[in-house]
């Protein structure tokens, strides 16, 4: 299993020679991918973003919780090694603190994020995306003429209609917008103590996908008089993201037209390797003169995380930090050979995460669990079309087809490849 990354990784002569060594007893499936793929990748990855805030001269950059974790902890090495003056901060934000400091504004994109679709649909999810307790909840139903069991779960057509009920409802957004103030004042308490809105320029690092973090907190900014230049760098983009005046995106691996990368690229696999081990960002307390995050209860394992992180302390020893244009060929090989074509006790060990599409993350589910052929085909043309986009939660598909065990696995991964390859043209 280790041998069909090494064999790939063997063309970065620096980074193979510490990866090599780095855990030769060990056997486990999580500790070859944390050693040979995703540390290898992180670093690369990394190098990069480095090199662009070089170029563009900027000396501050800002690495988003939580996703950035694994950037922000390698680049403070890299940074004092290449002496070049560059700060790192690590900036505890997430869609739903962001938003929700946004709403007060009236930021159409912010708001209309609240009512998106996900694999979970239900009355009390999408009310529970903006903080409404069980008491406002009800005022909202009474106030719409909503008698259903709030937690029922609604199909997409019928989650459309609800939320068209909710946007016209004066007593849902008086309390959004009360709430929202108070979430804003709090924010920006924060923004300026990490001193963003200090610099002419600013460089911002996530993973992806859609840059709506980015375009979101810049909004805040500028209510806050502050024009400071957003330099987002991104290991891909799924989307082209909306424009604003004061924001520049950048990605490394794909953007919203590499159409043969998207088609297989498993951004879910990659959030929950390259995750943090505290919880998601709920908002801001302020306290003496402080202001520091609240966060939700931490739905992941620090143990994995720990594993990752002393793989990646031992690239300090690494002397030669320049970024390599072979990087990116490298990165995508051990990826897709992850994310494609994982053998069965990998995709059992990457099972420990869960995962959630929610921005509130009310609930979560297996990367890659067990899945009935009729689930498998949903995702594949024909199918896909016939049941209108509906989808069954397969977060990790490729996953979902090892683990599964079927004969005919290797036709399910190439249909499903083939459908998000021609669905990515239409988006």
């Amino acid at each position: 299993m280790r041998k069909k990354y090494s064999d790939i990784l063997k063309s970065e002569e620096k980074i193979f020679n510490i990866v090599k060594n780095a855990h030769p007893d060990y056997k486990d499936a999580f500790n070859n991918i944390s050693d040979y793929v995703i540390s290898p990748v992180v670093f690369m990855y990394t190098c990069w973003i480095i090199q662009q805030a070089e170029k563009t001269g900027i000396k501050r950059i800002y690495f988003f919780s939580r996703d950035g974790y694994l950037m922000y902890r390698t680049a403070i090495s890299i940074c004092a090694k290449r002496n070049n003056g560059i700060e790192c901060s690590y900036f505890y934000c997430s869609r739903y603190s962001l938003r929700m400091a946004a709403y007060w504004l009236k930021d159409d994109s912010a708001y209309d994020r609240l009512f998106y679709n996900a694999y979970r649909m239900s009355a009390a999810i999408m009310l529970q995306r903006a903080e409404f307790s069980e008491n406002e909840r009800k005022k909202v139903y009474a106030d719409i003429g909503y008698c259903d069991n709030e937690n029922m779960m609604m199909g997409r057509k019928e989650f459309a209609e609800f939320c068209d009920k909710v946007k016209h409802s004066e007593v849902f957004n008086d309390i959004l917008y009360a709430r929202s103030y108070t979430a804003y004042e709090k924010f920006c308490w924060y923004a300026k103590q990490e001193k963003i809105t200090e610099y002419k320029d600013v460089a911002v690092v996530d993973l992806g996908w859609n840059g709506s973090m980015q375009y979101t907190l810049k909004k805040i900014l500028n209510s806050m008089g502050c024009r400071t230049v957003l330099h987002g760098y991104y290991l891909g983009l799924l989307s082209v993201p909306p424009e604003c005046a004061g924001n520049i995106y950048r990605c490394w691996l794909f953007g919203k037209y590499n159409k043969v990368i998207r088609s297989w690229f498993s951004h879910n696999l990659l959030e929950c390797l390259c995750s943090a081990p505290h919880g998601m960002t709920t908002g801001y307390d302020y306290d003496e003169g402080t202001v520091s995050a609240v966060f939700s209860e931490n739905e992941n394992q620090p143990e994995p995380v720990k594993i990752i992180e002393n793989t990646l302390g031992m690239f300090e020893n690494i002397n030669d930090t320049d970024y390599s244009e072979s990087y990116k060929k490298t990165a995508l090989k051990l990826l897709y050979t992850l994310m494609v074509n994982p053998a069965y006790d990998e995709v059992v060990v990457l099972n420990r995460y869960s995962f959630c599409d929610d921005v509130a993350e009310q609930y979560h589910g297996t990367m890659a669990e067990k899945a009935q052929k009729s689930q498998l085909k949903k995702e594949i043309l024909p199918f896909k079309l016939f049941y209108r986009n509906t989808s069954d939660g397969l977060y990790w598909y490729y996953g979902s087809v090892v683990a599964s065990k079927y004969k005919t696995g290797g036709l399910y991964k190439f249909g499903y490849t083939l459908t998000r390859f021609i669905i990515s043209g239409f988006k």
